[in-house]
């Protein structure tokens, strides 16, 4: 069981038992993502809760250009208000859980995409075992990559794209991070590419 968090003492001193969190690689970060953070912190709101956001330690050239830390960067940097950007050593959703529950947080909710509703609900099969008391799924929106509405069609992987195809107009149109890092974050990805 992981017990470390940068953000610890956050933790520790939260009176609440109830976590609204996402956990996902947002490699790179995107307006589509800026539009899941918004959520965690509406529903966070909705249901008196801390909302967290927990990202991978994912890295490789193909599908994971930046380092863990360049993603904490890139994302704290454009995050909404409110939202607890996560420096945690957890390495899938499940540690992120055991971590927080052996903090006192006995109800889970997480907020995904629709694409990742279906691999997240399995975690209900592990309520028991892991020690929460409730669990909950909730959407952030559907992706639809036909959508003339660029935070419904972005994705990493259409970023990551624009980089190889050396499209910086497109990339920075896409980028979830504040303006000033756009071009930082560009020049991270093309690196952590190889390219």
């Amino acid at each position: 069981m992981l017990l470390h968090f940068t953000d610890y003492f956050f933790l520790r001193e939260s009176k609440e038992d109830t976590a609204v969190l996402s956990f996902g690689r947002m490699n790179p970060p995107t307006i589509g993502h800026q539009k899941l953070m918004k959520k965690i912190v509406e529903v966070a709101q909705k249901e008196n809760a801390s909302p967290m956001l927990f990202l991978s330690h994912s890295q490789d050239k193909k599908k994971n250009p930046l380092s863990y830390q360049e993603k904490l960067k890139f994302v704290r940097s454009n995050a909404p208000k409110g939202l607890r950007v996560m420096d945690s050593p957890a390495r899938t959703i499940y540690e992120v859980i055991d971590t927080l529950v052996a903090q006192g947080f006995v109800n889970i909710v997480v907020v995904c995409g629709s694409d990742r509703v279906a691999e997240f609900s399995r975690i209900e099969n592990y309520r028991e075992k892991m020690g929460f008391s409730s669990f909950k799924i909730v959407s952030s929106g559907e992706r639809d990559s036909d959508s003339d509405n660029l935070e419904n069609s972005i994705s990493a992987s259409k970023m990551r794209e624009y980089v190889k195809d050396e499209d910086y107009d497109s990339f920075s149109k896409g980028a979830g991070c504040s303006k000033s890092l756009i071009k930082d974050m560009y020049d991270s990805v093309r690196k952590g590419m190889g390219l």
